[in-house]
């Protein structure tokens, strides 16, 4: 869970912040839904958006969505969180708020 204060915190989750995204699982947050029950939880987070295509470009106030359609009647944007997305070159870096739930985790790729 991206989220501070609770029991169940994600490891590399520090609370609102700037994020690169790194790793195995992707160095990018997907432009579109993964689907329910990805990304290591039920509600998976992406950037309902584009990504900067210039270096140095920053988008302010993005929509990150999370994807509750596992749950009847939700859709894949049933909760949402404001951010910051920039472009550094070879990589973007992520401004994220705490997910709105404990179901909900960001989610990353190595595809836009």
């Amino acid at each position: 869970c991206d989220m501070t204060g609770t029991r169940d915190v994600s490891l590399d989750w520090k609370g609102a912040g700037w994020y690169r995204i790194m790793g195995p699982a992707g160095a990018r947050i997907p432009e579109k839904s993964a689907g329910w029950l990805q990304c290591g939880t039920h509600d998976s987070g992406w950037l309902n958006g584009s990504h900067p295509e210039v270096v140095g470009q920053s988008y302010g106030d993005v929509t990150f969505c999370f994807d509750a359609k596992g749950y009847v009647n939700l859709t894949d944007c049933a909760a949402s969180t404001q951010g910051m997305v920039t472009h550094c070159g070879d990589y973007f870096v992520y401004f994220l708020q705490d997910v709105p739930s404990c179901n909900a985790r960001y989610c990353a790729t190595h595809h836009i």
